[in-house]
């Protein structure tokens, strides 16, 4: 950790599938709306331990964190009994759980799906 610091490392971006959640999402969990709330909670449990440790160790030392991802919040939606979720609204609710509400605020999420919102992305 003090490699970064010594770096001057002052930001690191974590991808959120198959990173810091150990599964692929396919950019959105579609679930029954009575159990966002459960579906919340089991994805929390997937976490990588590493990301559980690293985050307030990179805070305390001033090292901003951010997570990025294709899961993109703008197809979220919710259809008679069931929920489609993406993106920062289904990321932050997960952070909440794992960091609580004071430390998960400090993480931005930068979520776009630029084929689901059919733009064109340059480098």
């Amino acid at each position: 950790m003090q490699d970064l610091v010594d770096a001057g490392i002052a930001l690191v971006v974590f991808d959120f599938d198959l990173n810091i959640y150990c599964k692929h999402t396919g950019g959105s969990v579609y679930t029954p709306t009575r159990d966002l709330r459960t579906v919340i909670l089991s994805m929390a449990r997937d976490i990588t331990r590493s990301f559980r440790l690293m985050v307030p160790m990179l805070h305390r030392r001033g090292i901003h964190v951010s997570i990025g991802t294709f899961g993109d919040a703008i197809d979220n939606s919710t259809c008679g009994t069931m929920t489609q979720i993406g993106g920062a609204p289904l990321i932050r609710p997960i952070l909440r759980t794992l960091l609580g509400s004071e430390e998960s605020a400090l993480i931005p999420i930068f979520a776009l799906n630029p084929d689901w919102r059919r733009e064109t992305v340059h480098n």
